[in-house]
């Protein structure tokens, strides 16, 4: 459907609603009843213009920075929570890291994460990169009663928290080497990682 096609499927049924309403005696006399219609065309064509707008122009204004994306996919969510070792019966989170290098069938989804700001990334040896997700990220996906390591994520609010420990988690490169190294030795064995 052209951008036409879609302002005059939502113009034409109100231009008809008008007809219809200018019959009535209540409608003629009422001027801001008439005003309060007129806006009500007028706000219809201009949510029609924008949503062509923004779908012609997303991927600019997202590079640009203007749009920001709300949330992740349900995908995404799953990956998260994966990530977190949230599997609907543990309550608090134990982890905070994922392997994927590209090719992998996830690998777009957490690049998306990051660009969204929901996760971050270290490339890694043999091809895999780390992903672990930010506390923005990984509180998007909590469910009700769940909560997050401060172990991960150090300094994070406290209704998300359970423990008491401060220690940052972060990863070295050293350490994600290694962890790499542990990735590959599990895939080698049959065992699928991530």
């Amino acid at each position: 459907m052209t951008a036409e096609e879609r302002i005059a499927a939502v113009v034409e049924p109100l231009k008809k609603a008008q007809e219809q309403l200018a019959k009535h005696p209540l409608f003629r006399k009422d001027r801001k009843l008439q005003h309060a219609f007129s806006v009500l065309q007028s706000t219809a064509v201009v949510l029609v213009v924008d949503e062509i707008f923004l779908e012609d122009n997303r991927q600019n204004l997202e590079g640009l920075g203007f749009l920001i994306p709300c949330g992740m996919t349900s995908r995404q969510s799953e990956l998260a929570r994966h990530a977190l070792g949230l599997d609907g019966r543990t309550k608090v989170s134990h982890r905070n890291r994922f392997f994927a290098g590209p090719g992998h069938n996830d690998y777009d989804q957490w690049t998306e994460m990051v660009r969204q700001g929901f996760a971050e990334m270290r490339s890694g040896a043999n091809g895999s990169d780390l992903f672990w997700l930010t506390l923005r990220g990984a509180e998007q996906v909590l469910d009700a009663g769940e909560s997050l390591s401060t172990e991960d994520f150090p300094g994070s609010p406290a209704d998300t928290v359970t423990s008491d420990h401060e220690e940052p988690k972060s990863f070295t490169a050293d350490e994600a080497e290694v962890l790499d190294q542990a990735l590959s030795r599990r895939t080698l064995s049959g065992k699928t990682p991530g």
